[in-house]
């Protein structure tokens, strides 16, 4: 599946689409193309046993690799609450960001395959009722990923502040996610433009979408030894966040941690990002 610009041809929405055009665009291809080498490897420090892992952060694990992210969000919840200035916090909220980071990435690879379709439609097809549903579609989208950057930013923020204070810790339990949803996609309705899709066949590929993220990112976040490697997580996450606040400081941040090596893929990528924007 690949991610492209969009451009729409409905025209009372050209200027709203054109507000979200920058940050839907960087998630271009992530889906095919979410892909990293990992950070210079730091000698890791030991998480605590299982023994001493806080029971709802042990659950949290165990209901991610059951594929129940809703039950594992509320574990999360539990332990930052239950166990605050701890390492078990720290993992918790960690895992937290990466969900709202997955979440927000599928639900920008919607909105780009519904206006690639928006811009292959034809009026004369869609008729006024298609036109409104088309508007309708676009427009609850938008407002969905608008608010998922807001949620990302600030659980982004606080890894950025606090991780180098657990910069060697080993995540623990492990978190690993098993994609279950079944293949599906707009590619039809971006190829023809007609018909719009419904809002079942939206919640279908929106939910494949964010279970191949989701498995894709903790695999290239978290090692399979528990460390962590923060270029990529920071790479992933300033990538989702370029257009807000906190968005510069997080790609900064993938820049002074590839400082050592110029060659790295991630920071050409961000330094021809910027360039691009001047």
């Amino acid at each position: 599946m690949e991610i492209s610009k969009t451009v729409v041809i409905v025209s009372s929405l050209v200027l709203l689409l054109t507000a979200c055009s920058t940050e839907t665009s960087s998630t271009t291809g992530v889906i095919a193309n979410q892909s990293a080498k990992g950070s210079a490897v730091k000698t890791a420090e030991p998480s605590p046993s299982a023994a001493q892992t806080p029971e709802p952060l042990r659950l949290a694990s165990e209901q991610l690799s059951k594929g129940d992210v809703d039950r594992t969000l509320t574990y999360l919840g539990l332990t930052i609450s239950d166990f605050p200035g701890t390492d078990a916090e720290y993992i918790a909220r960690l895992i937290e960001s990466a969900i709202f980071l997955a979440r927000s990435q599928s639900n920008a690879y919607i909105l780009d395959s519904l206006t690639k379709g928006s811009k292959n439609s034809s009026s004369s097809l869609l008729g006024a009722e298609g036109l409104q549903r088309q508007i309708d579609v676009l427009g609850a989208e938008i407002e969905t990923s608008k608010k998922d950057v807001n949620a990302l930013e600030p659980k982004v923020t606080y890894i950025l502040e606090n991780y180098e204070k657990h910069e060697r810790l080993q995540v623990n339990p492990a978190f690993k996610y098993t994609l279950t949803a079944s293949n599906k996609d707009l590619t039809f309705y971006e190829n023809v433009g007609y018909p719009i899709p419904s809002d079942y066949e939206i919640s279908e590929a929106k939910q494949y979408a964010f279970e191949y993220l989701l498995q894709d990112l903790l695999g290239k976040v978290i090692k399979d030894d528990g460390t962590v490697d923060y270029t990529n997580y920071f790479y992933f996450a300033g990538t989702k966040l370029s257009e807000t606040k906190s968005g510069p400081d997080v790609l900064d941040e993938v820049l002074r941690l590839t400082e050592s090596n110029k060659y790295d893929e991630r920071r050409l990528s961000i330094l021809e990002y910027r360039k691009a924007q001047e």
